[in-house]
């Protein structure tokens, strides 16, 4: 049975890799196309290896929850910019997809762009010279302003709201950081202003911030139009085959 998904919901899935076990990994592991593979067996590290299994069956048992279709029938490609996208079988779905260490999540939407970005708030990083060399002068005005403590929380909110966003628009590193800044609230509301450059519009976009656990955040990117609500639903998962 096929879950629903109307045009205006946006689901997010996510897994801890470390709850899935060996059986579950041989399984996961049948589900990989002949390229997944190669990928798979060229990776020494345990974590790597277990990690790489848990994020593809995690995309193809959720798209297959909202498709007829077997989780290892599935065919993906890359984007002129490196984004995965659905080859076969032709369906409106549209994903994306985010690890780190700890997490793999999951956007699916329907006929819609979705952009995806999860971080481990624990990573070692010189958060104060990232902000200066990639955020917006507002971005990094606003950071200085707060504490050291919520000035970290802060970067990274606004770190992986800039990779959701680059993310949906398809476009990776080529569009400069610097050209959009965001600016989140004491309750994680989200606004942006985009460099007139860009030629967008704030009203066209949905932007969330998730804390699915104690040290993640999720930030999402969903492209409507403008004052069209967004149903988004979030839920943890553990990929199963049988879907």
């Amino acid at each position: 049975m096929t879950l629903a998904l109307a045009p205006r919901d946006v689901h997010l899935w996510w897994v801890r890799p470390e709850r899935a076990g060996g059986p579950a990994l041989a399984a996961y592991a049948a589900l990989l196309a002949p390229e997944e593979r190669e990928r798979w067996e060229r990776l020494r590290r345990p974590e790597a290896r277990r990690d790489f299994l848990v994020t593809r069956a995690l995309v193809r048992t959720t798209l297959s929850r909202y498709a007829p279709v077997a989780p290892a029938a599935w065919r993906f490609s890359a984007g002129v910019h490196g984004r995965p996208m659905i080859a076969s079988p032709r369906v409106a779905l549209r994903f994306n997809l985010s690890h780190t260490a700890g997490l793999v999540v999951c956007a699916v939407a329907r006929g819609r762009a979705v952009g995806v970005d999860v971080e481990d708030t624990r990573r070692r990083s010189r958060t104060d010279a990232l902000a200066a060399r990639f955020f917006a002068p507002a971005e990094v005005a606003a950071l200085r302003a707060l504490a050291p403590r919520a000035r970290r929380a802060r970067f990274f909110e606004c770190w992986t709201l800039k990779e959701s966003y680059l993310k949906a628009r398809g476009l990776g590193l080529r569009l400069p950081l610097a050209r959009f800044a965001f600016r989140v609230d004491g309750r994680r509301r989200v606004r942006v202003v985009f460099d007139r450059g860009l030629r967008d519009d704030p009203r066209r976009w949905l932007f969330t911030l998730l804390r699915p656990t104690a040290h993640h955040v999720i930030a999402v990117s969903v492209r409507r139009p403008p004052g069209v609500p967004i149903r988004m639903q979030s839920r943890e998962t553990v990929p199963t085959t049988n879907v």
